[in-house]
């Protein structure tokens, strides 16, 4: 009897595989299918749904337009100018807060969440206002002393400086971890060479850095190159036309909407944005930039003395240019009976939104779409996350691909693109026009940062606590849900709140997607601001926001501390336990 030869393969679908398997196929299509059908709208003559022919005439369409031309350096001119703002004072913050004996240090890292946390609407809105030479704060005291109004946001650099100003925050976060655990023996060895602080910084600490501020660039860019409020609110009456403004110009502006154009358009960005990471990737993957070293490694605070209170003074700027003064704004002309009148306050704005009908149903459906939307986006890139750490190697680094696959699609392409894709499938068709397409687009546009913030909690989970108990019979899914689900509740609590404020104030989706009998606060604000003409509401709408975003700080916070009591009592009852877990 002979036995017969061969390499025996390990079969690829197991059972134990199968769930995983079929949950990444899921969110391949989920992702996919939009971006693919994208890219064939760019070639057919008929809207989304409708039958038409395969044609080339969207190319010429775009191609041959000059304003093309014009959008596209506007955006990259627009991109590397509120990056380069954002890099430059978030990295400086960054070192004063981290790096510094500052006097007032500490209020940089709460300022920063508070920028953090209100939305690019309110942020652009509020900037639109201050720095309007006709009735913004900023020039009121100009026009009173001189009787001239110097300040004028609606310009270039207005422009770029609001966009920069509010990713500050976002470049600060980025930088902070990195900043303070910058080498201080190398600072030192420097110092005693006779090198200056200024030369240090340069010649030591920013090439150290190099990595990691390229990275955060590149991201900011690629948010840049596809933001929609900043440039729409403030940009169109600078008259400067960006890629993503386009975009909703050939879609909600244009009759008939000219998708096969946007579709091209969008080409063009995402096509701009995967050049940009590939460039971030070849510059990151070849090089060795390590600062924190087993030997002599210290990171120290360098004593700046009478100059510490000149960052003293930049943080009370910060805080005033940052916070105070667009809030300010907002909060007055919410009280004001006519737009740019401080003398005569009024409660009319907010008796108006509130005996709006429309009122109570926006904020029925943002409250909903940020915390339904919000869990949902968790669960998914928990679930996913999970699946691509559990199955293999190379699919683990697929799923990491994937779940970063939706960078490169902003929120008017990402609209576009579900357009596509939705009403061409017959049976998917019935979701356009409902809030279910818009749920679908935010999730998608969220999944990157719910991934992270999973990945980031399964990875400090040892894999020996679910091997135990699935060694001592446990299934698969009990094993998840009593010991992985658990030791990352509290992150997973983080990566929803982050996600629902995100949803919570996010405009070009909702903008793009939701039908025309349904608004959230976000698109019934922009509505009062931008094409009703009455700013004052829409201020009063955009502080009931604010109001809503901090009951959901609030929420977590609750929620949080009860995850903790029942975690502490846990404890209690198995003092043995070995389990540590760190609060986020």
């Amino acid at each position: 009897m002979t036995a017969a030869t061969g390499i025996r393969t390990r079969p690829w679908f197991t059972g134990r595989r199968a769930p995983a398997l079929i949950l990444v196929g899921f969110a391949t299509l989920l992702l996919g299918w939009p971006l693919l059908m994208l890219l064939v709208g760019a070639f057919r003559s008929a809207p989304p749904g409708q039958s038409g022919s395969w044609t080339l005439s969207a190319f010429p369409d775009v191609f041959g337009d000059a304003r093309t031309y014009d959008a596209l350096l506007n955006s990259i001119l627009f991109a590397v100018g509120a990056t380069a703002v954002a890099l430059l004072a978030g990295g400086y913050f960054a070192f004063l807060s981290a790096r510094t004996t500052t006097p007032a240090r500490g209020l940089i890292t709460p300022v920063m969440l508070l920028m953090l946390a209100l939305p690019t609407l309110l942020y652009a809105i509020s900037w639109s206002l201050l720095g309007n030479p006709e009735v913004g704060l900023l020039n009121k005291p100009f026009e009173a002393l001189f009787g001239a109004s110097p300040l004028n946001v609606y310009s270039w650099p207005g422009l770029i400086f609001v966009q920069g100003l509010k990713l500050s925050s976002f470049c600060y976060f980025l930088l902070l971890g990195p900043v303070s655990t910058l080498n201080s023996s190398y600072e030192e060895a420097a110092f005693t060479s006779g090198a200056s602080r200024w030369k240090t910084l340069f010649s030591i600490d920013l090439p150290s850095l190099a990595p990691t501020l390229f990275g955060v660039g590149i991201l900011v860019g690629i948010y840049c190159m596809g933001t929609f409020d900043v440039p729409q609110i403030i940009g169109e009456n600078a008259g400067v036309d960006t890629l993503s403004t386009r975009i909703f110009f050939y879609i909600a502006a244009s009759t008939p909407a000219r998708y096969s154009a946007a579709s091209g358009i969008s080409m063009i960005m995402m096509l701009a944005m995967v050049v940009l990471i590939w460039l971030q990737w070849r510059y990151t993957s070849k090089r060795s930039f390590a600062t924190v070293t087993g030997k002599d490694y210290a990171s120290t605070r360098w004593a700046l003395g009478r100059a510490g209170y000149l960052g003293t003074a930049s943080i009370a700027v910060l805080v005033l240019v940052g916070v105070l003064l667009p809030a300010s704004q907002v909060v007055l002309t919410s009280f004001q009976s006519v737009l740019g009148m401080y003398s005569r306050f009024t409660l009319a704005n907010y008796t108006a939104v509130f005996d709006d009908p429309q009122t109570v149903g926006a904020f029925q459906l943002t409250l909903s779409l940020s915390v339904a939307a919000g869990l949902g986006t968790m669960v998914f890139a928990t679930l996913l996350v999970y699946a691509g750490a559990k199955t293999s190697r190379r699919l683990g680094r697929y799923v990491d691909l994937l779940s970063l696959a939706s960078l490169v699609l902003p929120g008017v392409v990402l609209a576009a693109a579900l357009t596509w894709g939705y009403l061409a499938v017959p049976g998917l068709r019935q979701l356009y026009g409902t809030t279910w397409l818009c749920v679908i687009g935010l999730v998608i546009l969220l999944v990157p940062v719910a991934s992270r913030s999973a990945a980031g909690a399964l990875v400090q989970i040892s894999a020996d606590l679910e091997e135990s108990a699935r060694a001592s019979g446990a299934s698969a899914l009990r094993a998840f849900c009593g010991i992985v689900l658990p030791l990352m509740l509290r992150s997973f609590l983080a990566g929803w709140l982050v996600c629902s404020v995100i949803m919570a104030g996010v405009l070009d989706v909702p903008l793009m997607l939701l039908p025309a009998t349904h608004s959230n606060v976000a698109t019934l604000s922009y509505s009062l601001f931008y094409s009703s003409a009455v700013p004052t509401q829409a201020c009063a709408l955009l502080v009931l926001l604010t109001a809503l975003i901090c009951a959901l700080g609030i929420a977590y916070l609750v929620l949080r501390s009860a995850v903790l009591t029942v975690t502490a009592g846990a404890a209690r009852r198995n003092p043995r336990s070995n389990v540590e877990v760190r609060v986020p």
